[in-house]
């Protein structure tokens, strides 16, 4: 998390300010008896390419598993080729070299790419090759890791890769939930996203990205307390981009609005990235009464 670049300069107000400040203070630490955090996982935005091969999943089964395969080709023949009745194969996503993202089954259909484990799985294909290093980039795994992180937020799919394949469980048939690989379901004849794909650096950074964010925990410790506010304070009157850090009204500018709504909100839950701010319960400003509002009433911001 960055911090604000350090600037706070109010001309013949420091003692009145920090009056303020300390009434606030007192307010909002009395009025916030605890502090929960979620998450915000936005939907990753998809080209629509229709494929023709899909069917209903099995009734009764949960998603709990993706299924990471490379396309042994090219973005436009691996969509060619999903496209085509003929061949029988679909996934539900395709991520290109440049990050770009296609759909080609509704993610309540089955698609048809890892054989018995295509009821309960999500299909990921990556254009590129199973046993090329250069398959793998910032790009598509970027784009890779926004995919995993909504499914697995919104499936609650396991974010764990399982070991062993289909030769360790009974039958040849491989039983286990979270992000798996084509090969696992298939070693007999399947071998992708192969020996260069960066599994754990994955796996870590969609951990990272479903990692709960508390509103006003400005330096990062996982707890919104005075040590926050004291950031917010040192960088008062800085220019920030907008929803960046303390710019909670997102006017590009960090002023005496904005701590109104970190005020009001602190305690409530949202991600600071998001820029969403809910409506306080309560509202912490209440609590200075007539006279702490109009002590910063007349606290203003250098020009």
């Amino acid at each position: 998390m960055s911090i604000l670049r350090k600037q706070m300069i109010i001309p013949g107000h420091t003692g009145l300010f920090f009056s303020a400040l300390a009434l606030i203070t007192t307010a909002i630490f009395t009025a916030a008896p605890g502090y929960a955090a979620t998450v915000v996982v936005p939907e990753p935005t998809a080209i629509q390419v229709p494929s023709p091969n899909f069917s209903n999943r099995n009734f009764g089964t949960t998603i709990d598993s993706i299924v990471l395969h490379t396309t042994e080709g090219s973005t436009s023949s691996a969509l060619n080729w999903l496209q085509n009745p003929a061949s029988q194969v679909s996934a539900h996503y395709i991520i290109s070299p440049n990050g770009t993202l296609y759909q080609m089954v509704d993610l309540d259909k089955k698609a048809w790419h890892a054989t018995y484990y295509n009821s309960r799985s999500i299909g990921i294909e990556m254009a590129g090759f199973a046993n090329q290093a250069d398959t793998w980039n910032a790009f598509n795994l970027n784009k890779l890791i926004d995919v995993i992180a909504w499914l697995v937020h919104t499936y609650d799919i396991p974010l764990e890769h399982p070991t062993g394949d289909a030769y360790d469980y009974p039958n040849d048939t491989f039983n286990a939930p979270g992000i798996v690989n084509h090969s696992q379901v298939q070693p007999w004849n399947k071998g992708d996203p192969g020996p260069f794909f960066p599994m754990d650096s994955v796996l870590a950074a969609v951990e990272e990205r479903l990692t709960p964010i508390l509103v006003g925990d400005y330096n990062g410790n996982g707890e919104v307390d005075a040590a926050d506010y004291t950031l917010w304070v040192d960088n008062f009157g800085d220019t920030v981009e907008p929803f960046a850090d303390a710019d909670g009204n997102g006017d590009g500018y960090v002023g005496i609005s904005d701590y109104t709504v970190w005020a009001d909100n602190f305690g409530n839950t949202a991600a600071l990235s998001s820029g969403a701010f809910p409506v306080p319960e309560p509202s912490v400003l209440a609590l200075l009464g007539l006279g702490g509002l109009a002590i910063l009433g007349r606290v203003r911001p250098s020009a």
